[in-house]
């Protein structure tokens, strides 16, 4: 998982906007003028003619070449609902994003206000992205908290309340209670939502959620790949989805139009989005996610044994290295339960590695062990 903060989505082009206040003078009302002129007037002067075409060319121009305020709303890069002639005119800047990004949802909940629970439901109020931002938390105390929040407009302890008239639910809970939950929607869910998740696992969550919630809701796997070795509400951010990728695992059977909404939306609050399968997502995720969370956590559980006065000894670079260690085991456990086959084979490919290495280091093979070193160097610099 990933610290907090640190989408390459370029603004759209808009029409550049009309002053209201100001009057178009147009090609027609230049004629005009000059019909009523006086038949004093020379007729045949190099100027009237050369004022006449200048005339005629506008006239012309204008007609043929209308303005860009004309341009259809539908070419915007959102659906808008309820788009006006003058938002429409309004020249393009961060604003004007923001406004149209509030139409990709009206409604949407969030199920669980952790850190990315949280984190995104202030990303989804501050970049606009629904109208209304409702929450689901399994205690009294966390609802009145959240409350308080400006970015929260209802919370709820009651699952079907949190979600009706939702579009979009979006399940934030850990991994072994998604499905669980999923479940638990398809008892009440109606209009079809769009339901998604947070879930770091995504093979047997997308094919179970699918199958709870078939005829009842339309289901599209998702993993933003943000977080930190903090957790909680406290700890959330609105910015802690930008430029972070999101995996959006469809199945063979997703709903077109779930999927286009549900990339939207995760363009909407600043993630550049990153289409998989399930499968495929799995095996990335051990191998770049959870490999180096037993990594730093086998490390450290290593030196606390052997050196367990490291913190006096050490520098920067032991706390860089095992910083996610800090993350819930709880948490850890049950994903590594969810992903059990792509994590042994990342770690058996590993310690074929680090076989490489110890033999390098044991036969002298300087230069292996310099090759190994530069690959390494090479692939950090690119992070």
């Amino acid at each position: 998982m990933m610290g907090c903060p640190a989408g390459n989505n370029k603004s759209p082009r808009y029409p550049l906007p009309i002053d209201p206040e100001r009057p178009q003078s147009t090609g027609k009302h230049r004629i005009q003028q000059r019909q009523g002129r006086s038949g004093d007037e020379p007729r045949h002067h190099p100027i009237n003619y050369s004022l006449g075409a200048l005339c005629l060319f506008t006239v012309f121009f204008r007609l043929f070449h209308p303005t860009n305020s004309r341009q259809d709303a539908s070419k915007q890069p959102f659906p808008v609902k309820d788009q006006t002639a003058a938002s429409r005119a309004e020249p393009p800047n961060n604003h004007t994003f923001q406004t149209l990004s509030a139409n990709v949802f009206q409604t949407i909940t969030i199920v669980a206000p952790g850190l990315l629970g949280a984190s995104l439901a202030i990303a989804a109020h501050q970049k606009g992205v629904a109208k209304d931002v409702t929450l689901w938390a399994r205690r009294q105390e966390a609802v009145d908290a959240l409350l308080q929040k400006p970015w929260c407009a209802r919370a709820s302890t009651d699952l079907a309340e949190a979600c009706r008239d939702s579009e979009l639910i979006v399940l934030c809970a850990p991994v072994n209670r998604i499905i669980s939950l999923a479940q638990e929607i398809a008892t009440f869910a109606t209009g079809s939502p769009i339901v998604t998740d947070v879930g770091s696992v995504k093979a047997d969550i997308v094919h179970r959620c699918e199958a709870a919630l078939a005829g009842k809701a339309r289901f599209i796997g998702s993993h933003p790949m943000a977080g930190s070795e903090k957790t909680g509400m406290e700890n959330a951010c609105g910015d802690l989805f930008e430029q972070r990728s999101c995996f959006v695992t469809p199945s063979a059977q997703a709903d077109p139009e779930a999927l286009a909404q549900t990339k939207a939306f995760w363009q909407a609050v600043g993630s550049q989005v990153v289409e998989e399968s399930p499968d495929r997502h799995d095996e990335i995720v051990a191998q770049v996610s959870h490999l180096p969370h037993l990594l730093a956590s086998s490390l450290a559980t290593f030196l606390a044994t052997r050196c367990p006065d490291a913190a006096t000894y050490c520098g920067n670079g032991l706390r860089d290295t095992t910083r996610v260690a800090s993350g819930s085991p709880e948490l850890w456990r049950e994903i590594v339960e969810q992903n059990r086959p792509e994590v042994l084979r990342a770690l058996r490919d590993f310690q074929d590695h680090l076989q490489t290495l110890t033999a390098a280091i044991a036969n002298e093979s300087d230069f292996d062990l310099l090759q190994q070193l530069a690959d390494g160097k090479q692939f950090r610099d690119q992070l």
